[in-house]
C-alpha cells in the first residue's frame, strides 16, 4: 500500500496548485503596489499575499517533510492576515 502523500496523482495536484497560489500571490502584490487604497490596511494585505508566496515556494522547493508541515501551519496566516485588511 502506498500512503497517499508519496503518489504520483497527488504530488502532482499540489504542485499545481502551489504554483497557482504563487501567481495568486504576485498578481495580489502587484494589485496593492499599483492601488494600495484598494485596501484599509495595504501592509497587511502584502503580508497575506508575501505568506501565500512564501508558503507556495516552501512546497515546491521545501523536500524535508517537516518544511511542509511549516507551510501548512503557515498557510492560515495569509488568511488572518487578509481578513483583518477588509
Amino acid at each position: 500500500m502506498i500512503p497517499i502523500e508519496s503518489d504520483g496523482h497527488v504530488q502532482r495536484a499540489r504542485r499545481t496548485a502551489a504554483w497557482a497560489r504563487v501567481a495568486i500571490g504576485l498578481t495580489g502584490i502587484a494589485l496593492i503596489l499599483d492601488n494600495p487604497q484598494l485596501l484599509d490596511h495595504p501592509s497587511l494585505g502584502l503580508v497575506g499575499f508575501a505568506t501565500i508566496v512564501l508558503t507556495a515556494s516552501v512546497h515546491l522547493y521545501g523536500r524535508r517533510p517537516s518544511w511542509l508541515q511549516m507551510e501548512e501551519s503557515l498557510a492560515g496566516v495569509a488568511a488572518l492576515a487578509g481578513g483583518v485588511s477588509r
